[in-house]
């Protein structure tokens, strides 16, 4: 289990199992011996401590699954412990996920007051130090939590909207193309050629992405050669158009600009309020943190809407925001600890609204959403985590993993990502299943690769063969694995039945199947009964299914097409009937395809989308970190400062227009023009900009006036 998956469930626990779970950290992890004496005589700790010998501990413990002023009560129980049983040392627990900002104040805070060693733990604090110790079993043991597939749900819908909206929404997704487009660019503007697939590959290393992106740095490609930003040279490289080279100069010199106008006011700001050296490459180092700091500090108003939102990968931006800029204070430019706070307030109200800060801003939750942890994917799904997910494993992504389970070795980029997809599922804990007639396809797959056995054809093409067994055998002999020297040695290493012919090709592949479910049973991939259909049972499905095997122009055998319809109705029922998540991991287009109707109600992906939500990425170093959202902000879209202005003063006056179509269309060409035509080097060119956008206002009949507080901003 990961940290994120266990800190959701120690956030969401319950007073017993949270007492359980303290009481293993304080036993195994500190090595203190804890009895419970929670009650109202309890003296302002839930806890008693004793040595061996049966002497007391001066040391107090409170736990609360409260979720509102965690600050002063973990500051009222520790008086009142000291001043009813003379504790030393206190130690709070909380199922509210506090900063680290937050948990150091409350420690801070008792520590200087009440003169004692204090200590307070959040819930990711508690989970980090369960897994550590590998108590992750004497916890759900001891405390009999409940285990992931016994775990009954209670969902927030506040929380699945806030999750599907920063991973799945347009907004989310125009946003990472962006980033994509930006950087193709980027990695073009240097001094290095690429081709198309080194460029793919440079730009995935340069963004941190696993090999699930690389379609979607390609599709982006494939559109900026539609846009004419890209052209390619003779020689088959792919390289900058040469509008697109002009622009770039001119994004450089925009963030030029924009970094020596916050530098310099930073270095009068630091210098003479503080008398502290400042210099450009510390503004460079404190513009990510301010630039979190201001995304935080809106995501916060989420936090009063009570909804659960601990696991958001928006929220990994407090752990790059004020506590690093703040230790960058104290620690490396000597600021008095008790200037911090001022510094910092500064700092802040110096540069928030500062178009670099923006971009880096935009930068910045790209990335948190591009490292997103399991749970929030799943939450984006309608679940709480993956556990809650059982996934119904289609012949495409079955065979790649049978053949996976006795011969290892890449293959081709989907069949490697098939057997990827259910490691990382499996990882997360989902449930994999495969139906009997689904088992018969994958018997009947390699019964059909027996015809190849002694046939003369080139090796090479056979690595390409449309049937998995013998793709998977050529490629590997291809590439010198450890494979079986005979064909006919190879297939029967999946099953002995495969050698004797036998007349009756039904109890063949029968006998087949027995062994291929047995493979799958031991790569943990579990039978799953399904009912059965009579005629006319599946009638939607099938009306569905063979509608959509039209549109693509899919020829397909009954008996198939008959495996496929009972698939999606006996999934659909479950979500409905039994209120289960259920995912059909296929490359099927069809299926794919009938997912996206109103009649399906589960979510039916291809390897590579589903480990595009369920894979997780390692997050960046501080110093990469830096490095790459100032790249960013040196290539953004010159569209960002701009558009943003013009939207601000659109909603200020014509907020109830937006919901109009053609006034939305007429924004975004008028956006587009401005764009093209705003010198960005220029001083007033915010000025030229409202100008601009009140005379278009005009012309659609809207009324600017201005309000009061903003004539005092003039």
């Amino acid at each position: 289990m990961d940290i994120e998956t266990l800190t959701n469930h120690v956030a969401g626990m319950g007073k017993i199992y949270f007492d359980n779970a303290c009481k293993i950290v304080l036993k195994d992890v500190f090595g203190l011996n804890a009895i419970n004496v929670d009650g109202k005589s309890d003296g302002g700790t839930d806890f008693s401590s004793f040595l061996s010998s049966g002497e007391r501990l001066n040391v107090g413990y409170q736990i609360t699954t409260q979720k509102t002023d965690i600050q002063n009560k973990a500051y009222r129980d520790a008086k009142k412990a000291i001043e009813k049983l003379g504790v030393q040392r206190y130690y709070f627990f909380a199922t509210y996920n506090l900063t680290e900002i937050e948990t150091r104040i409350i420690e801070n805070d008792i520590s200087s007051a009440l003169g004692i060693q204090a200590v307070c733990l959040s819930p990711r604090n508690i989970a980090g130090l369960i897994l550590e110790s590998g108590l992750l079993n004497r916890l759900l043991d001891e405390s009999n939590y409940p285990l992931p597939r016994d775990y009954t749900p209670s969902y927030d819908y506040k929380e699945m909207a806030l999750h599907s909206y920063t991973l799945l929404s347009d907004d989310a997704m125009k946003m990472k193309n962006n980033i994509y487009d930006d950087t193709i660019l980027f990695v073009l503007s240097g001094k290095e050629r690429y081709n198309e697939d080194s460029l793919v590959v440079k730009v995935k290393e340069f963004l941190g992405l696993n090999d699930a992106k690389l379609d979607a740095i390609k599709r982006r490609i494939g559109a900026l050669f539609g846009k004419s930003k890209l052209v390619r040279s003779t020689d088959g490289c792919v390289e900058l158009h040469p509008s697109s080279q002009k622009e770039l100069q001119l994004r450089k010199d925009v963030y030029s600009v924009e970094l020596a106008s916050i530098s310099s006011s930073q270095v009068d700001l630091m210098v003479n309020d503080f008398d502290c050296a400042w210099t450009e490459d510390d503004s460079k180092k404190v513009a990510l943190w301010i630039a979190n700091i201001s995304v935080y500090d809106q995501l916060n108003a989420l936090k009063e809407a009570k909804a659960s939102i601990v696991s958001n990968p928006l929220f990994q931006i407090a752990q790059n925001g004020e506590d690093k800029l703040r230790d960058f204070l104290v620690k490396e430019k000597k600021i008095k600890y008790k200037d911090v706070s001022k510094v910092v307030e500064k700092l802040l109200d110096n540069a928030s609204n500062h178009p670099l800060i923006n971009k880096i801003a935009r930068a910045s939750i790209y990335l948190a959403l591009e490292g997103s942890n399991p749970i929030s994917s799943a939450k984006a799904l309608g679940a709480n985590r993956w556990s809650d997910f059982k996934i119904l494993v289609e012949p495409t992504i079955a065979i790649p993993y049978i053949c996976s389970s006795l011969y290892k070795g890449s293959v081709n980029r989907y069949f490697d990502l098939s057997i990827k997809s259910l490691g990382q599922a499996l990882e997360l804990g989902v449930g994999l299943y495969i139906p009997y007639f689904y088992i018969s396809e994958c018997a009947g797959h390699l019964l059909r690769a027996r015809k190849y056995n002694g046939l003369e054809f080139s090796e090479d093409e056979l690595a390409y063969s449309s049937n998995a067994f013998v793709a998977n055998y050529f490629a590997l002999k291809s590439k010198g694995a450890k494979v079986p020297n005979s064909f006919m040695d190879y297939l029967s290493s999946f099953s002995a039945n495969i050698i004797t012919e036998r007349s009756d090709i039904k109890s063949w592949v029968r006998a087949i199947m027995i062994d291929i479910q047995s493979i799958l049973g031991r790569s943990k991939v579990q039978f799953i009964d399904v009912p059965f259909y009579n005629p006319g049972d599946c009638k939607d499905f099938e009306m569905e299914y063979t509608y959509h095997l039209s549109e693509l122009g899919i020829d397909k055998k009954h008996n198939l097409i008959s495996h496929d319809i009972y698939a999606l109705q006996f999934v659909n029922d479950r979500i409905i009937n039994n209120h289960e998540h259920w995912i059909v991991l296929t490359y099927d287009t069809a299926m794919i395809s009938v997912s996206k109707s109103k009649l399906f109600q589960g979510w039916i992906a291809n390897p590579i989308k589903f480990l595009d939500f369920a894979e997780v990425t390692k997050p960046l170093g501080e110093a990469r970190l830096i490095s790459l959202v100032h790249s960013f902000a040196t290539f953004s879209e010159k569209t960002l400062a701009v558009g943003a202005r013009i939207i601000d003063r659109v909603i200020a006056y014509a907020a109830p227009e937006m919901q109009n179509w053609e006034f939305k269309r007429d924004i975004d060409i008028f956006k587009t023009e401005v764009i093209e035509s705003i010198n960005l080097e220029k001083i007033e060119r915010f000025e030229e900009i409202d100008i601009k956008t009140d005379e278009f206002l005009k012309k659609h009949g809207i009324k600017v006036v201005k309000e009061e507080s903003e004539l005092m901003d003039d």
